[in-house]
């Protein structure tokens, strides 16, 4: 399978424009073959939490009507980043995937809300559900940017059958060091595959991109600096079995000492 993580300069609260510039994006990803493809957290609006009445969206807005329109016009699976959803009266930090047909499969409302300088958890409301997708028979298991700190939370989508981890994020520069450190280790530990897109900004200094697509043996497949465009890779899940066969952290797990409740799975 042939994935692609997309990254550019998301100017804050310019829905118009974000939705124009991703569109681009997502019909070069298409033209060079890409199956899947990744848009970065808060992709249509960015982090203008203050602006929320305004900036949300429901799944039928025009942001995500975009998304479908070209998913089925470039027969291209798209996990769309995060945009802010509003729910009633209450806004989450939501992705959403949807199929070649143009079809929303699943919706990922983030659990692990980043309470520091942002303040995220002021503003949305957490969500209580994994979530999981699927395309050509591989298991996507879903998470947001902060999620990436929770490696139980993580290891469950796996234990559940995720073979691929989508990480929309606005990781910023200042703990750009973390990121790499993080979106690997998430891959090795769980035998995964990884692909992270994260946001750039190309004026201000703030995001550094570097979205990556990670193997499961650590390995960086695609990697992009703070520019901003497109990066691919075709991901042989034959790989993660492989892996499995040399060092079955699975089998090896003390069930007893683990965090997680083994009754749920």
């Amino acid at each position: 399978m042939r994935v692609a993580a997309v990254q550019y300069d998301i100017g804050l609260g310019r829905v118009k424009s974000n939705c124009e510039r991703a569109g681009e994006l997502l019909h070069q990803a298409a033209a060079n073959g890409a199956e899947l493809v990744l848009l970065p957290e808060l992709w249509n609006c960015g982090y203008l939490l203050t602006k929320l009445e305004r900036l949300a969206q429901s799944s039928n807005g025009q942001c995500v009507t975009m998304l479908r329109e070209i998913a089925a016009k470039e027969n291209i699976f798209i996990v769309g980043g995060s945009i802010a959803e509003k729910k009633g009266i209450d806004y989450y930090n939501t992705s959403i995937a949807i199929d070649n047909n143009g079809d929303i499969v699943e919706k990922y409302r983030k659990v692990h809300l980043f309470s520091h300088g942002l303040m995220e958890n002021q503003y949305f409301k957490s969500g209580n559900e994994w979530a999981f997708c699927k395309f050509k028979d591989i298991t996507i298991g879903m998470t947001i940017c902060y999620d990436l700190r929770f490696p139980e939370f993580i290891r469950n989508l796996t234990l559940r059958g995720a073979q691929l981890l989508t990480v929309p994020a606005a990781w910023p520069l200042s703990r750009l060091r973390e990121w790499r450190i993080l979106c690997k280790a998430r891959a090795v530990e769980n035998s995964c595959f990884v692909i992270a897109a994260n946001s750039t900004d190309t004026k201000e200094n703030i995001y550094p991109g570097s979205s990556m697509i990670i193997s499961p043996l650590g390995e960086v497949l695609a990697e992009l600096d703070n520019q901003e465009g497109v990066i691919y890779a075709d991901l042989d899940f034959s790989i993660c079995d492989e892996v499995k066969r040399k060092i079955n952290v699975y089998e090896d797990r003390r069930h007893i000492l683990d965090e997680i409740d083994d009754s749920q799975i």
